[in-house]
């Protein structure tokens, strides 16, 4: 918006002209142009920026929604065998992708021990299902991306299948690779994605955990600022009413003395200053306690998000450690493939 303003406040100035020419522009004149059309460029590339985001922001959302839907889909299944689990997926309304996504959870939701099974107990029940995957991608190389896609999110959902499920994708990889289910090229694509997020996910971890630590101190400020303020509280709701009754006792009636008055003067002034107090600690309670009440619910949050950066990290480290042998062995083996093409040729 900074951009677009000072581009409209360039454009509204008078262009400067050489008074020797009569029409060149003066070099302010250059310089006014130039900003223009700088201040122009950023515009169009914060504006390309923001919808960049939006659709991805969209196309989230919407995955979000199908993949919630295949999963419930999938885990209604019964007792529907992985013969004929091919033939039950076409009779739910679910699109290319959601059938996908179905099977491959249905394959992970039947392995022994889930939702947390063993890498052989996930590696045997992927086995079991191979067939229905090589159907429902179908040589579709977006198919074949959203199998790995799946893989490393639901190896990476927890510690737990951190630690147990991760040391299974190498096996699952190759078996689905000599199954045809995924191909050397979508694979070694998606690998270069997820080996790049590395550096991006540790960067997160550092904001994450300093907020983290943040909100945990401020509710402890906080609390001990509720307590203050509830003995304060506690102590203008004993002095106003130590006040009103002072008042009471010091009415006076018919012709009272210059003391008496002066008594009953002093007894009205400290309650209207109790009132006073009590009106200010009363909301000011309240005002600390909303604020408590609001960091209270933020803290699990924020200690959630830090702790969803850390295993996002350990996910993505544990599973470039584990399956880096195995794309070594692809590079290999394309590599061996080229040079048996130079050969022939």
């Amino acid at each position: 918006m900074a951009a677009q303003r000072f581009a409209r406040s360039a454009a509204a100035k008078t262009v400067m002209f050489n008074p020797e020419s009569g029409s060149e522009l003066s070099e302010r004149g250059k310089e006014l142009q130039a900003e223009m059309k700088q201040a122009l460029l950023a515009q169009q590339k914060e504006d390309e920026d923001r919808l960049v985001e939006v659709k991805a922001g969209r196309a989230a959302a919407e995955y979000a929604k199908l993949k919630k839907k295949a999963v419930v889909e999938a885990g209604r299944m019964g007792k529907v065998s992985a013969v004929d689990l091919a033939a039950a997926l076409d009779k739910l309304s679910l699109n290319a992708d959601g059938k996908v996504i179905a099977a491959l959870h249905r394959a992970f939701q039947k392995a022994e021990g889930a939702p947390c099974p063993s890498a052989k107990a996930l590696l045997a029940s992927v086995r079991i299902h191979l067939a229905t995957l090589v159907a429902v991608v179908a040589g579709k190389p977006d198919r074949m991306a959203l199998i790995l896609k799946e893989l490393e999110t639901y190896t990476s959902d927890s510690d737990g299948r951190v630690d147990a499920c991760v040391a299974a994708l190498p096996k699952i990889v190759q078996t689905m690779y000599d199954a045809d289910v995924l191909e050397e090229e979508v694979i070694m694509e998606w690998w270069a994605q997820h080996t790049a997020k590395q550096p991006e996910l540790e960067v997160e971890i550092e904001p994450a955990q300093a907020h983290a630590e943040k909100v945990a101190n401020d509710l402890e400020k906080a609390n001990k600022n509720v307590k203050a303020a509830e003995v304060r509280l506690e102590e203008c709701k004993k002095t106003a009413k130590l006040a009103d009754k002072e008042v009471s006792n010091a009415r006076t009636g018919g012709n009272p003395t210059s003391e008496e008055q002066l008594r009953e003067k002093e007894a009205r002034r400290a309650d209207k200053h109790a009132k006073a107090a009590l009106a200010q600690a009363l909301p000011k309670h309240v005002a600390l306690q909303k604020t408590a009440g609001e960091l209270f619910n933020e803290l699990p949050r924020a200690r959630e998000a830090a702790a969803a950066a850390e295993l996002a990290v350990k996910a993505n480290i544990a599973i470039t450690k584990a399956l880096t042998p195995l794309i070594e062995w692809l590079a290999e083996d394309e590599d061996e493939d080229e040079d048996s093409d130079s050969d022939d040729e």
